[in-house]
């Protein structure tokens, strides 16, 4: 039996003689993720809703409900439930509470896709870019999340194309092979040949390494490529700095859209804003595999510095590799809102643009986002259920 205490912050014994209408006044006409259990508090349903009242009536008066709804007024006994105030809270609260109470079924319906990353590993005999939606390697550069599979492709050509690195990899595998059609048109630097017309596997490495160490921090490469092609320039070295500024460009393009969150692993960690309701702001401390609530924050009153220490604070572990399952599912979590295509309540401050002054303004943005609830509608979202 799951924790439920652990899940839900309050819990409501549902008596069908007392009356639906009676039950459902003592709850909230507010967002929530909800459970209904029965008399042995078994999971019966799941939900997430922006009107727990509305849902419940639908839920537990037939009368009420369409008949597509399954009528639980006969089974139900517990209704537990925690009320949130944003889409990023809901989902985090669904994610952890369906994963409790349905292990089996949870997974299909998350309302979010895995995310992406890219691995590179310069310290293997034959280096290579690979996307995945997982981290299940202890070693190499992990880089994300991306914003869709697709674009994890192209983040992979980009850089291969940035440093002529190896496209095909069963030529390179093989012993004896001749040049591929990226060799041949000067876009590899042929490791597959070796020396003297290519480069021997250790340079190849070395290369890789360097592709790795910008995947790190692309910003950085890019501010180092701006400032050398301002130095060919002054020194009218043209034909340099048009090169220069192409791959400026190309560096640039690894940072804007899909990729605007894109960095190591170890390096996503943010602090997210959300809608708190009634004038306040709610922070979440996120890190790779790892949400945490901080604390609620009242846009109205000055913001303690202790609020501040202790969100970053928080954002200072490290992330562990390999990632658990359950770990992994967070981040996709975050991914989704950070990649979302239409903008939602809420802002994500990366732990480098961190300080007073940001989070300050995050508040007062978040706090001023009012959610309008209908009472004629639940604002069903998702659910899960253990019966047919």
């Amino acid at each position: 039996m799951p924790r439920y205490d652990d899940l839900f912050e309050h819990v409501a014994t549902f008596d069908a003689e007392v009356g639906v209408a009676t039950f459902a006044q003592d709850v909230p006409a507010a967002w929530a993720v909800y459970l209904m259990t029965d008399a042995d508090d078994r999971p019966l349903q799941l939900l997430c809703v922006k009107n727990l009242r509305a849902s419940l009536k639908r839920r537990l008066d037939p009368e009420v409900g369409s008949a597509r709804t399954a009528d639980l007024s006969a089974i139900t006994k517990h209704v537990r439930y925690t009320r949130v105030d944003s889409a990023f809270e809901q989902d985090l609260r669904y994610l952890e509470a369906a994963r409790a109470c349905f292990p089996e079924s949870y997974g299909g319906v998350l309302g979010f896709t895995p995310a992406w990353f890219v691995h590179f590993n310069p310290a293997t005999k034959f280096p290579r870019l690979t996307k995945q939606n997982q981290i299940d390697k202890r070693t190499g550069t992990y880089v994300g999340p991306i914003g869709d599979k697709h674009a994890a492709d192209k983040y992979v050509r980009s850089i291969e194309e940035l440093f002529d690195l190896c496209r095909d990899r069963d030529r390179l595998l093989s012993d004896k092979s001749d040049p591929c059609q990226w060799r041949e048109m000067g876009k590899c630097v042929g490791p597959c040949e070796g020396p003297p017309s290519g480069v021997s596997l250790d340079a190849y490495r070395a290369l890789c390494g360097e592709a790795a160490a910008l995947m790190a921090d692309v910003p950085r490469a890019v501010a180092e490529v701006d400032q050398r092609m301002r130095q060919s320039a002054a020194a009218t070295k043209f034909e340099v700095a048009a090169e220069l500024k192409k791959r400026g460009e190309q560096l640039r393009s690894l940072r804007q859209k899909h990729y605007r969150h894109t960095r190591r692993v170890e390096d996503m960690r943010f602090l997210a804003v959300q809608p708190g309701g009634n004038g306040a702001a709610k922070l979440f401390a996120i890190r790779a595999g790892e949400v945490h609530f901080v604390a609620a924050v009242f846009a109205n009153e000055p913001l303690s510095e202790a609020v501040l220490t202790l969100a970053t604070s928080m954002l200072s572990e490290p992330a562990e590799r390999p990632m658990s399952t359950e770990a992994f599912e967070r981040v996709s979590l975050v991914s989704s809102h950070l990649y979302a295509a239409k903008k939602l309540p809420g802002t994500f401050l990366h732990v480098d643009e961190l300080n007073h002054r940001t989070l300050e303004k995050a508040i007062q943005a978040a706090a001023g986002e009012v959610d309008v609830v209908d009472e004629a509608d639940d604002g069903e979202v998702r659910g899960l259920q253990s019966f047919d």
